[in-house]
């Protein structure tokens, strides 16, 4: 017979499958997964190109809580505050963070969102049992279709299934609904297929000394991590902020953490919280030699080849926009739309200029296909109604490049009426949706754009 499950059935005795036998209130059950992402081509062997571990935290409290952690053997190049999360299980059917994987593919970085063993436990399964549960935003149709042993447990093969076809495989124990095993395929950039698998590695119960630690110190790297996030796209204002409360606050939680299984992850902290004091005097840096001076040669190529990249020559306030501007854009496209927005409200007095940062026009082969691709961006995704130029790098090292800082584009700069930079900022900003880029717009109001 055929019975289907709904979310909240399928997390409806959660503490009971997991924490059946383990003692009193507040007990905490630690998974381990072993993970790996393989990438793999037709006719050829899977190549596992990235590894990871995932440790889970499930407790009975009410309702059931998940901590879990993610540790990319290789460095997977995402902050910390990415690399872990808290979920509580209740009847919104569990919404909230999923661990995420970062690999980087052809030059880009792509997240992919690791199998949630807490989020397809469920009870009662029999052959035929079938339900619906959202992966990165698509519905998957999961069915129980088999049974299998899995290193030496009895489970229930579960087949999940999208609008293109079978895409992920889940093995869960019979006797207490636990992920075993878990298999997806995944595709990256322009349709390269890859797997991402993971398999139980060790559970423990931990005791009530345990679990009252482990819980303590990771309940503060949340509310870090909570702060770290709280402004999305990060003003630098922000990001001076939060980095001024956690350099205050890392060596009482390094303290905290010492003989728990998070000390190595509050020392990862602290190397990253150096960095970004290094990456924020460096910006500090360029500010101050910038700012006040007269702007350097802005020696762009036209979108169109063959014609000149003129700018206007009146008294206007330029606003250059140095971005990748690419076709096939990663979220949040550079805030480019709130920026479109700022350029068509500004009048004569303001001109904004993107400028589409390739390193592979300095090869005049490539030209073509750098305008093809920013061409793709410009005018077919985004709309844009202003001017996009294009420039090597040169332009953009000249007033200042914060990527050899690993500070990623965009760049921001801001050029007076009477040709000297009135500002300069390296990444994005913070937003508010009813007021947009409000912390550029002052600089521009200040520059005498009329109100």
């Amino acid at each position: 017979m055929t019975r289907t499950c709904a979310r909240s059935a399928v997390l409806l005795l959660l503490s009971l499958t997991l924490l059946s036998g383990g003692g009193a209130s507040g007990a905490v059950r630690q998974l381990r997964y072993n993970g790996e992402l393989l990438q793999s081509e037709a006719g050829t062997p899977a190549v596992p190109v990235r590894s990871f571990v995932l440790d889970v935290w499930l407790t009975d409290a009410v309702p059931p809580r998940v901590i879990y952690r993610v540790t990319d053997e290789a460095g997977s190049g995402l902050p910390w505050h990415q690399q872990m999360g808290g979920v509580a299980l209740d009847d919104q059917a569990g919404v909230g963070e999923v661990p995420q994987l970062q690999h980087v593919h052809s030059g880009r970085p792509y997240h992919i969102s690791v199998p949630e063993p807490w989020m397809q436990l469920a009870a009662a399964l029999e052959m035929g049992s079938t339900w619906v549960h959202a992966v990165d935003g698509r519905e998957v149709a999961y069915e129980v279709v088999d049974v299998a042993d899995v290193v030496g447990r009895k489970c229930w093969e579960v087949a999940g299934k999208t609008r293109i076809g079978h895409t992920h495989t889940l093995q869960l124990e019979q006797a207490s609904g636990l992920l075993v095993e878990a298999s997806q395929r995944v595709f990256i950039g322009q349709g390269e297929r890859f797997e991402l698998r993971v398999s139980l590695a060790g559970e423990q119960l931990l005791d009530e000394e345990q679990a009252g630690r482990e819980l303590w110190i990771a309940d503060r790297i949340l509310k870090f991590a909570a702060a770290q996030s709280s402004t999305g796209d990060g003003a630098e204002q922000s990001v001076i902020e939060r980095v001024a409360t956690l350099a205050a606050d890392l060596p009482a939680l390094r303290e905290m953490s010492t003989g728990t299984s998070w000390a190595a992850f509050v020392a990862s902290m602290e190397v990253e919280l150096a960095a970004d004091q290094k990456r924020l005097s460096a910006v500090d840096a360029l500010t101050r030699r910038l700012e006040g001076q007269p702007a350097p040669v802005l020696g762009f190529k036209s979108l169109k080849p063959g014609e000149p990249a003129e700018l206007a020559a009146g008294g206007e306030v330029k606003v250059l926009h140095f971005y990748e501007y690419r076709g096939t854009p990663e979220s949040p496209f550079g805030q480019v739309g709130y920026l479109d927005f700022l350029a068509g409200k500004g009048g004569d007095r303001v001109r904004v200029y993107g400028v589409a940062v390739d390193e592979r026009l300095a090869d005049v082969t490539k030209e073509a296909e750098v305008r093809r691709d920013v061409r793709t961006f410009s005018t077919q995704f985004m709309r844009l109604g202003y001017p996009v130029l294009l420039d090597d790098g040169s332009v953009l090292k000249s007033f200042g490049d914060p990527r050899p800082f690993d500070i990623a584009l965009p760049v921001w700069v801001v050029i007076g009426a009477d040709g000297n930079v009135l500002h300069y900022h390296a990444g994005l900003y913070d937003i508010d949706p009813n007021r947009g880029l409000e912390q550029l717009s002052k600089i521009i109001n200040t520059a005498g754009e009329p109100r």
